[in-house]
């Protein structure tokens, strides 16, 4: 349900959600960008991200925020949606940069 109600949020706000029905899974995105010949993937879904990424006082400062009466509705509307850095660049600088981006991430099977 949570799904459907974020999928419409985004049609509503004129901004559709246009590849989530074909690539709706990290492991989707990550063979899209293998496919779209990529050599480095990096991903994690929000919530990960959130708890290994973000500084303490960063995560302070989303609590404060106060976007939701329970945790459990924040943690759900975050595991929908995810970060990623992909580059086919050659250098090594670029590459390491795009999987230090998220070094704590995996791609999860479907």
């Amino acid at each position: 349900m949570l799904f459907v109600l974020l999928y419409r949020h985004f049609s509503n706000l004129g901004s559709p959600l246009l590849s989530i029905k074909n690539f709706p899974s990290l492991r989707k995105q990550m063979l899209r960008h293998e496919d779209l010949g990529f050599r480095v993937f990096s991903s994690s879904d929000l919530y990960t991200f959130y708890v290994e990424a973000l500084s303490d006082e960063e995560k302070l400062r989303v609590k404060s925020l106060e976007m939701f009466d329970e945790f459990e509705g924040w943690h759900q509307m975050c595991l929908h949606y995810f970060v990623a850095c992909s580059t086919n660049s050659k250098t090594r600088e670029m590459q390491d940069a795009c999987r230090s981006f998220l070094e704590h991430s995996e791609i999860p099977g479907e």
